[in-house]
């Protein structure tokens, strides 16, 4: 349930790369617009996919001590893993799977302290990464996977203000 890494060098030019799994189906943001878009929305079999999933791979990248920092629709990608296109009305088919993608922002716990630059997308982001140089920890993630379920049922991201947050 994490985006498998094929490859990791440097070219010729000393410039880094790094070779990821195919996302052939896109992004979870882009399916559910799509899906949206045709008058649908999210049921509870989808919302449950899509929160069994990121809990997997979170719980899959805390163990290793990795913390992610950006969860968002944006980074939660769809490969085919077999079988037809889609044709089903759920967000994902059989043929399809989620995969946690985009490490770009990920810290290290095991090889650092923690303390951390500010990061992450507006509205997704927990409210300790929006402040600056703090301490992050696997929290910070499962604030993200909270606001990507709430965005699945709302159509938008959590607002920031905490009162708001109440209310919704």
């Amino acid at each position: 349930s994490v985006v498998a890494v094929h490859d990791i060098g440097e070219t010729d030019r000393a410039q880094p790369f790094i070779v990821l799994e195919y996302a052939d189906r896109a992004d979870l943001r882009s399916r559910v617009a799509e899906y949206r878009a045709a008058g649908r929305r999210p049921d509870t079999d989808d919302v449950l996919v899509v929160a069994r999933t990121l809990a997997t791979a979170l719980g899959r990248a805390h163990q290793a001590g990795l913390v992610h920092r950006d969860v968002t629709p944006d980074n939660l990608l769809i490969i085919s893993v077999g079988g037809p296109p889609r044709t089903t009305p759920g967000i994902l088919a059989s043929g399809e799977r989620l995969l946690l993608g985009d490490l770009g922002l990920a810290k290290d716990l095991v090889a650092g302290s923690g303390l951390t630059a500010g990061g992450g997308t507006h509205g997704f982001s927990s409210p300790e990464q929006r402040t600056g140089p703090t301490l992050v920890d696997p929290r910070a993630d499962i604030f993200g996977a909270s606001a990507v379920v709430f965005w699945l049922l709302t159509g938008t991201a959590p607002p920031d203000d905490p009162a708001q947050r109440q209310d919704a």
